[in-house]
C-alpha cells in the first residue's frame, strides 16, 4: 500500500511545525545570525529526510509493528524538525523569543505524544 505523510504525522502537527519553523527562520534572518540561520536549515532538512524515509521504506515484519516504528520515528522528526530552529531562534531574555521556544517546546510534546485517539491506524 502506498503511504503518505497524513497516515503518520497528523495534519494539525505538520502546520504547526511549518509555522513555528517559518518564524524561527524569519527571526534568525532578521537578527542576522546566519551560522544558526545556516544550521537551522539543515536540521529542518535531516527532520524532512527522515520524514521521508519514514514514509518511502518498504515495509518489513509485522504490520502493527512496522507502523508504529515509522510513526514514531515520523513523529520525533517533526517535532525535533520544529524546536531546534525555535531554540536556536528564540532568545529567552525578550518576549518573541520566549514566546518562539515556549511554543516550540510545547508543539514538540504535543506531537511526539503517542496517538490514543486512533485517528492514525497501519493500513494492510
Amino acid at each position: 500500500m502506498r503511504r503518505e505523510i497524513r497516515d503518520f504525522v497528523p495534519v494539525w502537527a505538520l502546520i504547526v511545525a511549518g509555522v513555528v519553523v517559518v518564524a524561527a527562520l524569519l527571526r534568525l534572518a532578521l537578527l542576522q545570525r546566519w551560522v544558526e540561520l545556516a544550521v537551522a536549515l539543515v536540521m529542518t532538512a535531516l527532520a524532512v529526510l527522515v520524514v521521508l524515509l519514514a514514509v518511502r521504506r518498504p515495509a518489513d515484519g509485522r504490520a502493527e509493528v512496522d507502523f508504529a516504528l515509522r510513526t514514531r520515528s515520523a513523529r520525533v522528526a517533526v517535532g525535533l524538525g520544529l524546536v531546534t530552529p525555535a531554540s536556536l531562534a528564540g532568545e529567552v531574555t525578550d518576549l518573541p523569543g520566549a514566546a518562539l521556544v515556549v511554543v516550540s517546546v510545547v508543539a514538540f510534546l504535543a506531537i511526539v505524544q503517542r496517538d490514543r485517539t486512533g485517528t492514525t491506524a497501519p493500513m494492510r
